[in-house]
């Protein structure tokens, strides 16, 4: 689950009851005239909760990061930031808009100052509009920069199909998360270059991706099965307002077997 921080004050620390863990990401305000003095409160107000919640787990911080495109003044701001960190795992995203892809590699190389720190980079891949989603070049250019410096990468919004189509409603081609998953973790493992990466993102026939129990390929680049675990540790995940819809077509593509349903004798 996925909670911005103006919720926790609505949340009753009772109605969580007994059944154990209650485990959530937090996301700090996005907009704030002071970056480092808003983080430090929302941080501020996580630690009281957790403190009232003893069953509540923060798993990680999704923090947009301010408009800066200097890395030293960047470097300046995480490193104060660093105390109230410790001990959370931590996403940064470099939000839209002009020169992404430059900002992207400043805040990468920033972040891979910080390599003693459990911190990564967000990847925004959709939104409810078409400007929202990024063209396949720029976040393969992304996955590329965050595996030249070692950073990890995590992706959200836009990601509710496995394979890369055309959606009507919004009026663009949305990502797939296979795409982008297959894309990075073959990047990782063959050193691939943006535009043998951008040519995954903008696969949309499902034939050309392969799973077995030795391999996942995508067309003549074939991936180990014990590499993954590896490569995971630096593509670590995506995220999607359903859980269904990713499931459903899964299953549809043949790969995902759903369990059998238990039948009364």
């Amino acid at each position: 689950m996925v909670l911005p921080v103006d919720a926790l004050s609505k949340i009753d620390p009772g109605a969580l009851g007994s059944g154990g863990e209650f485990r959530f990401a937090m996301i700090p305000r996005r907009e704030a005239d002071d970056w480092l003095a808003s983080l430090r409160a929302d941080l501020a107000t996580l630690n009281f909760f957790l403190g009232k919640c003893p069953a509540a787990v923060a798993d990680v911080l999704e923090i947009l990061l301010p408009a800066v495109s200097n890395t030293g003044e960047l470097e300046k701001l995480l490193r104060s930031a660093t105390g109230e960190l410790v001990g959370y795992a931590a996403f940064f995203e470099v939000a839209t808009g002009p020169d992404f892809v430059g900002r992207f590699e400043g805040a990468a190389e920033a972040l891979a100052g910080f390599s003693g720190h459990n911190w990564g980079l967000k990847l925004r891949t959709g939104g409810t509009t078409a400007d929202l989603y990024p063209r396949p070049l720029a976040v393969a250019r992304a996955l590329v920069i965050a595996r030249d410096h070692g950073v990890p990468i995590k992706f959200t919004a836009g990601l509710h199909h496995p394979i890369r189509h055309w959606n009507k409603s919004v009026g663009t081609r949305m990502h797939g998360f296979i795409n982008i998953l297959m894309a990075g973790l073959l990047a990782h493992h063959h050193g691939l270059s943006p535009e043998r990466v951008e040519s995954i993102l903008e696969d949309e026939e499902p034939s050309n991706f392969s799973f077995t129990e030795l391999t996942a390929d995508w067309r003549d680049l074939a991936l180990p099965i014990e590499a993954i675990p590896k490569w995971r540790e630096r593509v670590v995940s995506f995220g999607s307002c359903s859980v269904d819809e990713p499931k459903e077509d899964l299953d549809r593509l043949g790969w995902c077997e759903t369990p059998a349903t238990p039948t009364t004798p």
